[in-house]
C-alpha cells in the first residue's frame, strides 16, 4: 500500500510530510510490517522510538496515510515493456493524473534534448502531441542526461495534461506528466 504521498505526486510538499509526522509517522503506520524488536543507534528497539517519539504538529493524514487507508495499492514507479521499449522503460504513474495512463496521439519527434525545447518554447508542440526526444541514452546524452526541462516546459504551457513524452535520457523525481523514460535499448 502506498502510504505517503507529495509532490510531484500530489500538492503537497516535503514540509507537509514533515508537519504530519514524516518518516516517524510513516513507520509508526507501518509497524506491523516492520521487524520492531531491532536494536537501532539509539541503543533502543524500532518499537521503542517509535513509541516514544515526540511528534511537534498533529496528524493531518493529508500526507501521511494508514495502512486501513492508503492512497492506493500501486507503486509511484512502473517498468514497461512494448514495441518502442522492449528492454523496458519506466514511468511514475503516480505523478500524472490517472486520465493520462491511456494517451493517444501524434508522435512528434527530436534527436536531442535543446531541439525538443526549442520546439515546445516555439508553440510547436499541441494537445495531443507525443513528443518523443531520442539519442539521449547511456550512448548518446552521453551519460544519460536528465530531460526534466523539456517536462517543466509542457507544464509551464498548460500542456502537461494533453501531450505525453518519451525518451530513453532520463528523470528526476520532480517531474509530472505523462512520460516514459530509460527507454532501452537507446
Amino acid at each position: 500500500p502506498q502510504l505517503a504521498k507529495m509532490n510531484p505526486a500530489c500538492k503537497y510538499s516535503i514540509v507537509d510530510f514533515y508537519k504530519d509526522g514524516g518518516v516517524p509517522r510513516l513507520m509508526e503506520n507501518l509497524q506491523s510490517m516492520l521487524e520492531t524488536d531491532v536494536m537501532t543507534v539509539t541503543a533502543h528497539t524500532l518499537a521503542e522510538n517509535i513509541r516514544d517519539h515526540k511528534y511537534l504538529y498533529p496528524a493531518t493524514g493529508l500526507v501521511n496515510h494508514t495502512l486501513d487507508d492508503p492512497f492506493g495499492y500501486t507503486g509511484g514507479v512502473a517498468v514497461l515493456r512494448g514495441n518502442l521499449a522492449p528492454d523496458t522503460g519506466i514511468t511514475k504513474p503516480g505523478a500524472f493524473d490517472k486520465s493520462l495512463h491511456h494517451f493517444k496521439g501524434e508522435a512528434i519527434c527530436f534527436d536531442s534534448e535543446e531541439a525538443a525545447e526549442e520546439a515546445i518554447l516555439a508553440g510547436k508542440v499541441h494537445d495531443g502531441h507525443v513528443v518523443v526526444i531520442r539519442y539521449e541514452g547511456p550512448k548518446g546524452g552521453p551519460g544519460m542526461r536528465e530531460m526534466y526541462k523539456a517536462m517543466k516546459y509542457l507544464y509551464g504551457r498548460g500542456l502537461s495534461k494533453t501531450t505525453a513524452l518519451i525518451t530513453d535520457g532520463r528523470f528526476s523525481g520532480t517531474n509530472n506528466g505523462c512520460f516514459v523514460g530509460h527507454i532501452s535499448p537507446e
